[in-house]
């Protein structure tokens, strides 16, 4: 389902007004005079739930935390693929256990075999894994960051090759990071990771991966109830198979900043050894304190990814998609697109801190910049360290630069969403105390 907010231009922003605070997402219309009708797809009438998935099972990791996806066929209950007929899935035993496990199921590159770039596999090298898997249905949490869908999916057959989804020059030649044979998938992999059949893949609602690298990339993590029936769920995964890095390929329950005796929490859900800030020219994106500034344009402000993103020695993908949190608890001000003609579903927001006060009578707002799929709407209250959007694509800095979170806070007093002169150099101080507290 779809559901509609209002989204105001920039020179709207000034003369718009506060709607009534929303406590979870719905159908209902925002109530004020903005004019712009943008669409956000999600659940509608849900609020969402925690759950992250685990990043291993039996010590057991997936092949991949997050990465893009592609179709797979429909089977039977004998795992045979019904249209076109030919092939049975290697798990097909799973398939007489109910519709559900046919139409929920996942293929992934399991570690218990590796793979040459050409789709040929070589193993099984890992008997044990095998074995286990055949054992009993092996259940993936699945989400799609972007329609805010999640499933549970049964783990019945391996794959797909791993040229698909990527230039297809020289399918035999290895690329992207990828060796022959290899185990896993390497960090810079950006093809397909994953494939569902067609009643997973409308419910989730992703676009598939392409040559050209668009497509969703989806995160995956090992289900915490290995019990479950597959099918749609309330949980989320925050891209937990791989133990190789955080944000969105970590393990979310390492990587998930805590919340200070004070009421702060860091605003990006990365480890301590991969976050960067953009850094003033005397200031290198990885050192941290930020000393003085950890903005490039010498403003207390900060623009923060995962640091081989901001070097350009990783793909976009590594950090989109990564939960951005609210850096202390407040109200939302402001939501809107600010360049929707070009950049459409790259969002900023601005949120009224209620518990910090400026000087004055005046409290500090938070300004966020470049994310997509926002999590709150205007009015609504967020509590410190809650999820209140992504990291958003490369195309939603407006200027090419590498996918982030931008950051600041400054006093209102009349002024509105990032402006430079209002900015808080104090805020500074707090962003390195806090970069302190992250594992």
């Amino acid at each position: 389902m779809v559901f509609f907010v209002l989204a105001p231009s920039a020179s709207q922003v000034m003369a718009a007004t506060c709607s009534p605070q929303l406590s979870q997402l719905d159908c209902q219309a925002l109530t004020n005079d903005w004019t712009d009708w943008v669409p956000l797809t999600g659940n509608c009438g849900t609020t969402s739930t925690s759950g992250t998935g685990t990043s291993s099972l039996n010590n057991y990791t997936l092949p991949a935390g997050s990465g893009r996806s592609g179709d797979e066929q429909a089977i039977d209950a004998n795992g045979n693929v019904i249209n076109p007929p030919g092939g049975r899935v290697t798990f097909w035993q799973f398939a007489k256990l109910g519709q559900a496990y046919r139409d929920y199921y996942i293929t992934m590159r399991w570690n218990y075999v590796s793979w040459n770039w050409d789709g040929t596999s070589v193993g099984p090298v890992d008997t044990a894994q095998l074995n286990w898997m055949g054992q009993a249905p092996r259940k993936v949490l699945v989400t799609n960051p972007r329609t805010q869908k999640s499933i549970v999916a049964v783990a019945l057959e391996s794959g797909p090759a791993p040229w698909t989804g990527v230039d297809h020059q020289g399918n035999n030649v290895p690329k992207q990071g990828w060796v022959n044979p290899q185990k896993g998938t390497p960090s810079a992999y950006t093809g397909r990771v994953s494939g569902f059949p067609p009643t997973a893949r409308n419910y989730l609602g992703y676009t598939q991966g392409m040559t050209d690298g668009s497509g969703d990339v989806l995160n995956y993590g090992w289900a915490p109830d290995q019990n479950a029936t597959p099918g749609p769920t309330n949980l989320t995964a925050s891209g937990s198979g791989s133990s190789s890095n955080c944000g969105t390929g970590g393990d979310p329950s390492t990587c998930k900043p805590p919340v200070t005796s004070d009421g702060y929490s860091f605003p990006i859900q990365l480890c301590k050894n991969r976050v960067a800030h953009n850094g003033h020219p005397d200031n290198p994106p990885t050192q941290w304190p930020c000393i003085p500034l950890c903005h490039h344009d010498g403003t207390p402000a900060a623009d923060l990814t995962d640091k081989d993103v901001e070097a350009g020695i990783a793909p976009d993908s590594k950090v989109v998609g990564t939960p951005e949190l609210a850096i202390a608890s407040g109200h939302v001000q402001f939501l809107f697109e600010p360049d929707p003609a070009n950049a459409a579903g790259c969002w900023a927001l601005q949120y009224v801190d209620d518990v910090h006060d400026a000087s004055g009578p005046n409290h500090w707002h938070y300004y966020y910049d470049h994310f997509e799929h926002p999590t709150v709407q205007i009015g609504q209250k967020v509590t410190v360290g809650q999820r209140v959007a992504v990291v958003g694509r490369r195309a939603c800095t407006r200027n090419g630069s590498y996918p982030h979170l931008h950051i600041d806070r400054g006093s209102p007093q009349g002024y509105t969403a990032g402006y430079v002169c209002c900015r808080d150099p104090g805020f500074i101080t707090i962003l390195n105390r806090l970069y302190t507290t992250l594992p």
